[in-house]
């Protein structure tokens, strides 16, 4: 079961997992151990209105560059402030967004053999869990050290991630990009 669920989340190789791996494979088999496939295959089965809910990050490949002085990038969500040394990420869909050195480290790895940490190059995404809920209005967020504010869109996310940061992702991206991992169970 465990290794199933890795391959549908992307997850490359499970005999040796992370104790972060481990925790997210063990929280899904706790909350669906006799038929969490369906609830990986459809995303949209947690959508529960605007209630929180436990979302894994898929592992995404993405491509990116450390900027080399401070800049602004214009995401789908709105205008953010990059400082020198910080990822400027493009996801699958050529949407990018800036990721400080730090947070980009914690949940980003190389793609080997192309490139080492702090090199541009392709990255993939380290899974962590978050939680996130959809918005049935337009809402700002408003991002750390005035960095910029996002427009979530009716139907966009909001997403916490594990240090308590919010950010907004756009129904599409979020759906390819996260799976549920607290969908209450079907009858």
């Amino acid at each position: 079961m465990v290794e199933t669920l890795a391959r549908r989340l992307s997850w490359p190789d499970v005999s040796i997992p992370t104790i972060q791996t481990a925790r997210i494979l063990a929280v899904v088999a706790r909350h669906h151990p006799a038929g969490f496939e369906e609830t990986i295959s459809k995303t949209q089965m947690c959508d529960a209105g605007t209630r929180s809910q436990s979302f894994a990050r898929r592992r995404v490949e993405v491509t990116v560059r450390f900027g080399q002085e401070p800049g602004f990038v214009e995401t789908l969500e709105g205008r953010v402030a990059f400082q020198p040394g910080d990822a400027v990420v493009t996801g699958p869909r050529g949407e990018s967004w800036p990721v400080s050195r730090e947070r980009f480290e914690q949940t980003y790895e190389p793609v080997p053999p192309s490139v080492l940490m702090g090199q541009d190059g392709l990255y993939r995404s380290k899974p962590f869990v978050v939680a996130a809920w959809r918005t049935a209005a337009l809402v700002s967020v408003s991002l750390p050290a005035q960095r910029g504010m996002l427009k979530a869109q009716p139907g966009d996310w909001i997403v916490k991630g594990p240090a308590g940061d919010e950010w907004v992702v756009a129904d599409g991206i979020f759906q390819e990009s996260y799976v549920c991992i607290d969908a209450p169970a079907r009858s």
